[in-house]
């Protein structure tokens, strides 16, 4: 069944994707139910899943497992995708949250590891009274990792680090550590690190106000920022609250996470697959886990929440 739609009106912008732009594309429901669907359709290259609940909407690619919209009941998108990015396969979407893992940063090539630069498999969709949530799975190189992205009242995204094979009633799910690409047998293994690499829009960075990241609030300074903040608390506990106060816009968004830490990032310049001045309408809030890595073993669930 196809479908098309017209959702709340949001401000238009020109410089991001916003969940309309995914709402025009022709789809197909894959699963429904009295208060939500999931459709599937496509971008480019791209498979995606439309997510839906009462009047919200959430857009996520198979490839990288990426969300790239949401947009709450009633109000404007939360989540920042450039209307250049790429939709063909051969690079990152710019924008949404990307799923930085096994590692974080240049550590290796690629950058970010490998979770954002390949097709996950979809291993379960529900719709049901609370919500609509899609499961997607990856392997490589003998690492897997699961991400669940579920839209109810908000929008909740969760990284989970796998070894093969996994049991899909693993409360908690074993990670080793990974080798560089090319590397040799006999060279040392990468600690293994995460980050779930939200773009969240603005209506002016320099004017957005971070707080709950350290003990003073944050702006984005004029030559730009990129910054990893250890969170208080034991990682994957812990729940962390982060407020993004945005007056251009006239909205705070709350990021609720169990991360050990928050990266912050905005480069003040034009990026790749960017308008000009795009880096003016997105700062990134990055729930990870980078200063105390991985090691062969340990178990990671990785949330993110966003109201």
């Amino acid at each position: 069944m196809g479908h098309s739609e017209d959702p709340n009106t949001a401000p238009a912008r020109d410089d991001l994707l916003s969940a309309e732009d995914f709402l025009s594309l022709p789809s197909e429901t894959l699963a429904e139910g009295e208060r939500g669907r999931i459709d599937a359709t496509r971008m480019g290259a791209v498979d995606l899943l439309v997510l839906r609940f009462d009047t919200a909407v959430a857009v996520v690619s198979r490839f990288g497992a990426q969300v790239l919209a949401h947009r709450p009941a009633g109000r404007p998108d939360t989540l920042f995708t450039s209307s250049l990015a790429r939709f063909d396969t051969g690079a990152a979407i710019r924008g949404g949250i990307p799923v930085c893992w096994p590692w974080f940063g240049p550590a290796s090539t690629p950058q970010h590891g490998w979770a954002r630069l390949h097709t996950w498999e979809v291993e379960a969709l529900t719709v049901d009274g609370t919500g609509a949530e899609v499961r997607l799975g990856f392997s490589h190189r003998g690492a897997a990792a699961g991400l669940t992205v579920r839209l109810a009242d908000g929008l909740s995204v969760e990284l989970a680090h796998r070894a093969d094979p996994v049991p899909e009633t693993a409360a908690g799910t074993h990670l080793r550590a990974v080798r560089a690409p090319g590397a040799t047998p006999a060279a040392p293994e990468l600690p293994v690190t995460a980050a779930l690499h939200a773009y969240f829009a603005v209506g002016d960075a320099q004017r957005t106000e971070i707080a709950g990241v350290t003990d003073r609030t944050l702006r984005v300074p004029a030559e730009g920022i990129d910054s990893v903040f250890p969170l208080a608390g034991t990682a994957g506990t812990a729940a962390h609250r982060i407020a993004i106060t945005d007056p251009a816009l006239g909205r705070r968004l709350t990021v609720t996470t169990n991360a050990s830490d928050a990266v912050v990032w905005n480069p003040a310049q034009q990026l790749g697959d960017t308008t000009a001045a795009a880096h003016h309408g997105f700062v990134c809030v990055e729930p990870a886990r980078i200063s105390s890595p991985l090691t062969p073993g340990d178990t990671l669930r990785m949330h993110l929440a966003v109201d």
